[in-house]
């Protein structure tokens, strides 16, 4: 008898909080969201930005994608790259900060969708990008993984892979230990922090393949470079890089 009201007085638990879960989901569905860039609500299908500040030209950094740009000018001579580019500058409380915020930690998977879209129809415009077999995105650890519960950098991958119909790879790159957090180190700690982080277990996949590499944000362009020399161990491969957002002030 005391086994089974203790029986169900679990199975009580689990579904008062699995009411909570749903409950939880139901209210941010339908929570009233606004654009990080003027305060107005959003539409239905927009994330992150309205409608009309996402084609105010927010996404055409000049900073980022034309020829020679700053990151490429800052992967030259580092790692052999076809082209690289970003979509937005970073800044501390700027909107592209606001923007990745929400999508790391705030679970606002959306906004993958948007930086997923604006990506793709950049390089369908750009005569620097290639015919892409592989959409790679940056590999988080399995511990980082296992405690926020997605990669956002993979989110961002499958919508570009979505819009240019190819493939996405996110398994082959890997994160060969877990690092701590960069958010307060110098330039020069975190190039230390990651060197030597990434590897590929089978060379043969990409070998021969144009592949896009994707990360949400290009700081000191430490992580870019280390997935680069890993991806470099493929027999002539080409590889292209774009991130949702760059530091400027790192240059």
């Amino acid at each position: 008898m005391y086994f089974c009201s203790l029986n169900v007085f679990g199975l009580s638990v689990c579904f008062f909080m699995r009411l909570l879960r749903y409950i939880d989901y139901i209210f941010t569905f339908f929570a009233d969201k606004h654009c990080e860039m003027c305060g107005d609500s959003l539409e239905l299908n927009s994330h992150g930005l309205c409608k009309k500040c996402a084609e105010s030209g927010i996404f055409d950094s000049i900073r980022f994608q034309y020829e020679g740009n700053i990151i490429e000018q800052h992967l030259y001579g580092l790692v052999k790259v076809e082209a690289a580019s970003a979509l937005m500058k970073y800044t501390d409380n700027d909107v592209a900060h606001k923007l990745i915020y929400n999508l790391k930690y705030n679970n606002d998977k959306g906004v993958a969708l948007l930086f997923g879209n604006q990506i793709a129809n950049h390089i369908v415009a750009d005569d620097r990008y290639g015919n892409i077999d592989f959409v790679i995105p940056v590999p988080l650890h399995h511990n980082r993984l296992k405690k926020r519960g997605y990669n956002q950098s993979e989110l961002i991958a499958n919508q570009v892979a979505k819009v240019l119909n190819t493939e996405v790879n996110a398994t082959n790159l890997y994160r060969c230990r877990d690092n701590v957090s960069q958010t307060k180190k110098s330039k020069l700690q975190r190039a230390e922090n990651v060197k030597m982080l990434f590897d590929i277990y089978d060379d043969a996949i990409f070998a021969n393949k144009s592949v896009l590499l994707i990360d949400d944000v290009f700081t000191t362009g430490s992580t870019i470079i280390d997935c680069c020399r890993a991806l470099s161990k493929s027999e002539n491969i080409k590889i292209y890089v774009y991130t949702a957002a760059a530091a400027y002030k790192e240059y």
